[in-house]
């Protein structure tokens, strides 16, 4: 139990980034702060719990045995606990998705579309979704329309480096320098010509490339997910959790065999091929899509075919708007401004 204890408060502390608060009123701020990070990258309770426990084996004069000391970090916990996605998470199936991820744009949120989109087929976990910035991406070397095309090299593609070293920042399972390549398979050739567009209206508005893609919050998104699929004719909020993307591009990519397990393992950085083999089930993707209620399932089922160009056209339609509304000398916008 020690030994336990000692690494949440490890993992705390790197996310910290210092050293651990020595008052009380800053750590249940601090602590409630990566309750919520933890719950967003799909953390079980019992995790919340321990490191809430941890921190008064560490810290015993900040309350331990108190119910109201660290107030803020409970209520955290208590939020958690209400929101608590089950334990056997259900991935959702692309359909679905590419469902939401249409709504998103017809409401105009393009970067929270797209972000989703990579979500899915990055499997990315949300935290590290939300956190990235545009100089991860690398634009391709080689140009050329890819739609339809089998096999491509990765010259021809995006890609995205994650956990870059010079940062010192490891991923969850503590390893550096991983670069997903974008667009790698045929049926997701599209999403190189929406990120060719996105980047140029971010360079059109001044955006610099240290800026984060994202021009919302956690709080945002997972709403509008949830939001979204409740009008996509999804019955089961619970299932709606933004974890749930990771886990579905990868029984996605399974389930229609576009990937070896070996390499959808690589791609997710799971440590264990045990730990990707339930995503070789689309027996459960057709579970899920079935509770979908007869009067949507037709709108949710066109959605995958019509989604490729609804976004890049949405991107296309807003950088020409962007491009008439500026001067000749160019006028710079605020990153995020996105809207």
């Amino acid at each position: 139990c020690l030994s336990l204890y000692e690494d949440l408060l490890q993992r705390f502390t790197e996310w910290v980034g210092e050293a651990l608060p020595t008052t009380a009123a800053l750590m249940s701020r601090v602590l409630a702060s990566y309750m919520d990070h933890m719950f967003f990258e799909g953390e079980e309770l019992h995790m919340g719990t321990k490191t809430l426990a941890a921190v008064f084996h560490r810290f015993p004069y900040m309350g331990r045995g108190n119910k109201h000391a660290l107030s803020e970090a409970r209520q955290a916990l208590a939020g958690w606990k209400k929101l608590n996605p089950p334990k056997a998470r259900l991935a959702l199936p692309w359909e679905l998705v590419a469902r939401i991820i249409t709504l998103m744009v017809e409401d105009g949120e393009l970067m929270m579309a797209l972000i989703t989109a990579l979500c899915f087929h990055g499997y990315l976990r949300p935290g590290v979704a939300l956190a990235l910035r545009w100089d991860q991406l690398t634009p391709p070397l080689v140009r050329g329309r890819l739609d339809g095309k089998r096999s491509v090299g990765s010259l021809r593609l995006w890609a995205l480096n994650l956990h870059q070293f010079e940062e010192k920042i490891p991923s969850k399972t503590g390893t550096f320098d991983e670069t997903i390549e974008l667009g790698d398979v045929a049926s997701w050739r599209w999403i190189g010509r929406v990120l060719d567009a996105a980047n140029e209206l971010r360079q059109n508005q001044g955006i610099p490339d240290s800026a984060p893609l994202a021009d919302f919050s956690m709080a945002k998104w997972t709403k509008t997910f949830v939001k979204k699929g409740e009008m996509a004719g999804f019955p089961r909020k619970e299932i709606l959790h933004l974890y749930a993307l990771r886990h579905g591009g990868a029984s996605h990519d399974a389930g229609n065999k576009l990937r070896p397990m070996l390499e959808v393992q690589k791609r997710g950085s799971w440590r264990t091929t045990t730990s990707v083999c339930r995503y070789s089930k689309p027996g459960r993707l057709n579970q899920v899509l079935s509770l979908v209620n007869t009067e949507q399932r037709a709108a949710v089922m066109r959605s995958s075919a019509a989604l490729p160009e609804l976004i890049c056209g949405a991107f296309r339609d807003r950088l020409a708007k962007s491009s008439t509304s500026l001067p000749v000398s160019g006028r710079k916008r605020k990153a995020g401004s996105w809207r």
